[in-house]
């Protein structure tokens, strides 16, 4: 019976009714006020302490920590930057963190390298599904149940970071995987830009328009990532997945035709003259050296601060096919180790909440609270096109088991840059990705 005591301290320390250096009422004295034993009311504070709220001094009491009295593990959560493809992310979570000290002053966050002393892990959906199937990462059904109103957030996104009916985090923000271009090149080059009911074959006629070796000029930003040419592959009608044979598939006629189209466009590439993807095709779009690329929101600030002009397009679908967006999330789940978990929801709910708006401030992809929807597509009407992708979004990898997914990434480099034939590639890496998947093989068998 001790966890009203634990949340009416914790309340009173929010709002600042106990201040950092004062000290909280005596184990007798919540013990009448809470009409409980006094061993309940030293759980309670045996709780506040582990969790950073409170720290004892023997023979003074129990205080709420100050500069003076704080020492460095206590109330201290611990981010691990992970799967971060892009440094202003790192940047923004800092930002949130100082914004969260400010709000929480007996809190020191320090970022680490590594997840394996984290209390707070950071990395994307695929990334904490795989740490939700090792178990080293707490569900957070009862945090979530408790303390958010799903219907102000973007609720299916949560859908992403579920494993086998539990939730091992919650997205902090999102993007679908769209079409970006150049509208400059475009103008200049007097074409038309793309519609919302493309096809693929309009984007090989558009980079057909666009490129000129010559002129340095190169139409695609293209790119071997596995988030940008999934959903190119599945809005040509293909899939990499069977479900009903529970198997990886990407030798069927349809999927050919859409890996041998996707292959094509590397040659309106400037990495084909380099003939591997040095640069990545954001780096390639935001530079100007490609006209063209499957991209994302995390990109607008940076598009922004370039004052490139640009516009956006939904992927190309081919007619009949249902569309289909891959999705981007970036989330925090916390360690299934951590002795702070209580702390550390807190910082991950302050994220959700107050840290939204360093990402709307910021232009790095699309909050997940519903609130700031409105206020971006009135700034600027690209926003309704990656908003609009919101009910097609889906997960590139199928499986439960992501550890293929980094095998099967790298082996699809044969069929990029290999000599055989697309289908004889699509074949053989078919046949690798399955086998090892039955013999649980995880290294792969080739050079």
């Amino acid at each position: 019976m001790f966890e009203p005591v634990v949340e009416q301290i914790k309340q009173g320390i929010i709002s600042g009714k106990y201040k950092p250096g004062d000290a909280i009422p005596s184990e007798r004295v919540l013990s009448r006020q809470f009409k409980i034993s006094r061993m309940s009311v030293r759980k309670a504070i045996d709780t506040l302490v582990q969790a950073g709220y409170l720290v004892k001094k023997p023979g003074l009491g129990t205080f709420v920590p100050d500069e003076s009295t704080r020492q460095e593990q206590t109330g201290t959560v611990e981010l691990t930057v992970e799967h971060n493809p892009y440094p202003r992310s790192g940047l923004i979570m800092r930002i949130i963190a100082k914004s969260f000290e400010r709000h929480n002053p007996w809190v020191r966050i320090r970022f680490v390298p590594s997840s394996g002393s984290a209390d707070v892990l950071f990395g994307d959906e695929i990334r904490l599904r795989e740490l939700g199937q090792g178990g080293s990462i707490l569900p957070l059904d009862q945090y979530v149940a408790k303390d958010l109103e799903l219907d102000a957030y973007f609720s299916r996104l949560f859908t992403f970071l579920t494993h086998e009916g539990h939730l091992y985090g919650v997205p902090v923000v999102w993007s679908p995987v769209v079409v970006l271009y150049n509208r400059e090149i475009l103008e200049e080059l007097g074409l038309a830009p793309p519609s919302d009911s493309w096809c693929p074959r309009d984007l090989v006629e558009l980079c057909n328009a666009i490129t000129d070796p010559a002129e340095r000029r190169f139409a695609f930003g293209w790119t071997e990532n596995y988030k940008r040419w999934v959903p190119f592959v599945w809005n040509c009608g293909g899939r990499i997945y069977d479900q009903a044979k529970d198997r990886i598939t990407i030798s069927e006629k349809e999927t050919i035709e859409a890996l041998v189209t996707y292959r094509k466009l590397l040659e309106h590439s400037p990495a084909f003259r380099i003939k591997r993807d040095f640069f990545s095709s954001d780096q390639l779009f935001v530079a100007g050296a490609a006209a063209v690329v499957l991209g994302t929101a995390y990109l607008v600030g940076e598009l922004k601060r370039g004052r490139l002009q640009f516009g956006c397009a939904p992927m190309p679908t081919i007619e009949g096919v249902p569309p289909v967006s891959a999705v981007a999330l970036e989330a925090l789940g916390i360690s299934a180790g951590s002795e702070k978990r209580d702390l550390a929801w807190e910082f991950v709910k302050f994220a959700l909440t107050e840290g939204q708006r360093e990402y709307a401030h910021c232009r790095y992809g699309l909050p997940v609270l519903r609130q700031w929807e409105d206020e971006l597509c009135k700034e600027e009407p690209y926003y309704r096109v990656f908003y609009a992708q919101e009910p097609h979004l889906a997960s590139v990898w199928p499986l439960p088991d992501v550890r293929l997914l980094a095998m099967f990434s790298n082996s699809m480099t044969m069929l990029w840059y290999g000599q055989s034939e697309v289908e004889n590639a699509a074949q053989e890496v078919e046949a690798v990705i399955n086998l090892a998947r039955q013999r649980n093989m995880y290294q792969l068998p080739f050079g």
